[in-house]
């Protein structure tokens, strides 16, 4: 592929994984608010985008001729590129997160039957 080919490819899969997955500020949004409650720190979409693109990186290791590999690299080093010239420079506080996490995890747990014959801890006369 030529550079010309890896940029209109790159460009192609971004416009197809926007359909596939959504709003890719969105998504580094959320990714960001999940990745900090598990290191404890705020993280930043912009710092969401900068180590995928290490990922993608990291893999070069693996093999180095595989064009996926460099399309989603040119990818997350462009939404990199976005966040950083675009984004307000604001930070979500660790609470907030938590409340925006357990919003999230309440969307995908498993639901589970109440049982009727469970005391509630209440007294009854």
């Amino acid at each position: 592929m030529f550079y010309s080919d890896l940029m209109k490819e790159s460009v192609r899969i971004y416009g197809e994984r926007g359909k596939q997955y959504g709003d890719m500020q969105e998504s580094m949004n959320k990714t960001a608010s999940i990745a900090s409650l598990i290191v404890g720190r705020t993280i930043t979409p912009l710092e969401v985008a900068l180590v995928m693109h290490a990922v993608k990186m990291a893999r070069l290791n693996q093999d180095i001729y595989n064009p996926d590999t460099y399309l989603d690299g040119i990818n997350y080093l462009a939404i990199a590129g976005e966040l950083a010239l675009t984004s307000v420079k604001t930070t979500q506080p660790i609470d907030q997160i938590d409340q925006d996490i357990a919003i999230l995890a309440a969307k995908f747990a498993p639901r589970r039957p109440v049982d009727p014959n469970a005391e509630t801890g209440s007294a009854s006369s």
